[in-house]
């Protein structure tokens, strides 16, 4: 038999196979006891809680969390209700916004509903007022600038289609100044219109 020393992965490997073969007959082994230590286990637990001095706890324990639980059912129970009464007034609401948002060609849209991920709150009817106000705003605007209020804004309006027009026309460049001065002086607008004078001077005429 040779005198050398076993090598070091030769002794790893025969290790490695001892533990294996041990620790499974250790198993067997208590694979044979574990129904009578479970058994045992049962019968000393509550001995073992007076020696600990925590029956009483776990006992108060176990009824603070029972309400506890009672009253978090009762609560999202609650909560589930009101949440869909919220939903239900939000959708007619919604379904008459967005009839009159057709209607009256609203350029702002009703908000979805939504709760905050900070808190769970809903605060979507400030939404919903913030955006009413706004078409409301437009239409007030819309109207006010289509009375007799506001006939000055409808001739400036008038005149600046009028002075475009002039432009994209096809009358000589001599007409289309005279005619944009004409338009200019009737809508109270200071600009300098050249003349055939200036015009002269500017290309290097006499």
């Amino acid at each position: 038999m040779t005198q050398k020393q076993i090598s070091k992965d030769n002794r790893i490997y025969w290790n490695d196979k001892i533990e294996k073969k041990f620790d499974d007959k250790k198993q067997s082994i208590e694979s044979m006891f574990i129904n009578e230590i479970v058994e045992k286990t049962e019968k000393q637990y509550p001995k073992f809680l007076k020696i600990l001095g925590i029956e009483k706890n776990l006992k108060k324990l176990v009824e603070t969390q029972k309400l506890y639980n009672e009253f978090i059912l009762s609560r999202d129970k609650k909560k589930n209700e009101l949440w869909q009464e919220v939903s239900n007034a939000f959708e007619i609401i919604q379904k008459k916004f967005e009839r009159w948002e057709k209607t009256r060609k609203w350029q702002i849209g009703c908000p979805d509903l939504m709760c905050s991920d900070i808190d769970g709150s809903c605060h979507v009817d400030d939404t919903i007022q913030k955006r009413l106000k706004q078409n409301c705003h437009q239409e007030v605007e819309k109207a006010f600038y289509a009375s007799p209020k506001a006939k000055d804004l409808q001739n400036i309006e008038q005149w600046r289609e009028q002075a475009k027009d002039v432009l994209h026309s096809d009358m000589i460049g001599s007409e289309v100044l005279k005619t944009l001065q004409n338009i200019c002086k009737q809508s109270n607008i200071a600009i300098s219109i050249p003349t055939e004078k200036t015009l002269k001077i500017t290309q290097g005429g006499e």
